[in-house]
């Protein structure tokens, strides 16, 4: 589960929920939240709906760490792979 604050009023805003374990890594950015987890995938969702838009597939192993920018997302695992995404579209870069 990721729960999403409004820092200013300390308000919960969402919950989003998919991920099959837990969450490990997040990250955001004004339109969108990137989640990792130990069920070794990573998600993008909708930042203000909450509605899942892609599900990332690769790695063997929990995910660690992720990072995006506007086209690119990065993902690290226990697998010692690191790897590339284009954002739009879900598929591996590298």
């Amino acid at each position: 589960t990721i729960r999403l604050w409004d820092r200013k009023t300390g308000q919960q805003i969402n919950i989003i929920e998919g991920h099959s374990s837990a969450v490990t890594a997040v990250a955001m950015d004004d339109a969108m939240v990137v989640s990792g987890s130990e069920d070794n995938t990573i998600r993008l969702w909708d930042r203000n709906t909450g509605q899942q838009l892609n599900i990332l597939e690769g790695h063997s192993s929990a995910v660690t760490g992720v990072v995006m920018d506007d086209t690119v997302v990065v993902s690290g695992s226990r697998d010692n792979t690191i790897r590339l995404w284009d954002r739009d579209t879900g598929q591996q870069i590298n």
